[in-house]
């Protein structure tokens, strides 16, 4: 009788354990990749791959809520364990930029070019062009490259020295807080003051090259922020228990 009590309780142990939910997370019909999987209920975490897809352990009743930077919250209850639970996330809608006539045209193009200046339209266009001409190419572009093709000798160049990085540490610490916002650090326990030396702290722990490249062209890919997200969940708990140390 207690061996039959005992594989019972066993049993009912891995059941319990392997209960998970499933689901995609999709804009416009096209897979979101490190949007953060939270249960609530449970204070388990995952993010979602490259092709937008999650899994996470759950049982029913268990609250789900499913963030991304720059889009609206998505909270839930499983209802059912063999339901998929897909979702469709939405951008959170961002003002647009206020324009103040602070001239009268005068109908002459040569004086009115001069008073006011350059177009929003061009600022943003020039100013996205400077910016893709810094990213590094895609590897995909070499593939495209045929046999045969003339390809530009390299030669030794010229330098120009050491090009500074477009961020430094403090600056990527204060757009990861701006960018995710108090409320997301406040569900990790954090206080709005412990947020910026919990970033700093964590973001010491990246891998170096991939470090090296956010602070050299001051940009964070969302394959990337899903790697910071994930390294938030490892560093919480160490950053807890000495919450005014520097260095893991």
């Amino acid at each position: 009788m207690k061996k039959l009590l005992l594989f019972c309780l066993l049993l009912s142990a891995i059941f319990y354990k392997s209960q998970s939910i499933s689901g995609t997370i999709r804009l416009n019909n096209y897979p979101v990749a490190g949007a953060l999987i939270i249960n609530l209920s449970t204070e388990q975490r995952t993010t979602s791959t490259a092709f937008g897809f999650y899994s996470i352990a759950a049982k029913a009743g268990d609250k789900i809520r499913i963030t991304r930077s720059g889009y609206e919250n998505i909270n839930f209850h499983v209802q059912n364990l063999n339901t998929s639970y897909d979702y469709d996330i939405t951008p959170i809608p961002k003002e647009i930029e206020e324009v103040v006539i602070a001239q009268t045209p005068t109908g002459d193009l040569t004086k009115d070019s001069e008073a006011f200046g350059r177009s929003l339209k061009d600022r943003r266009v020039n100013d996205g062009i400077r910016k893709t001409i810094k990213l590094p190419s895609e590897f995909y572009v070499e593939r495209l490259r045929k046999p045969g093709d003339f390809v530009q000798p390299v030669g030794p160049g010229i330098s120009f020295g050491a090009i500074d990085n477009k961020w430094s540490l403090p600056d990527c610490v204060e757009w990861l807080h701006s960018e995710l916002t108090d409320e997301y650090f406040a569900e990790f326990g954090l206080e709005s003051q412990d947020v910026n030396r919990f970033l700093s702290f964590s973001l010491m722990t990246m891998d170096k090259k991939t470090y090296a490249e956010i602070l050299k062209y001051g940009y964070i890919s969302p394959f990337n922020m899903g790697q910071i997200k994930l390294i938030f969940e490892k560093t919480i708990l160490t950053f807890k228990k000495n919450p005014t140390q520097q260095k893991p």
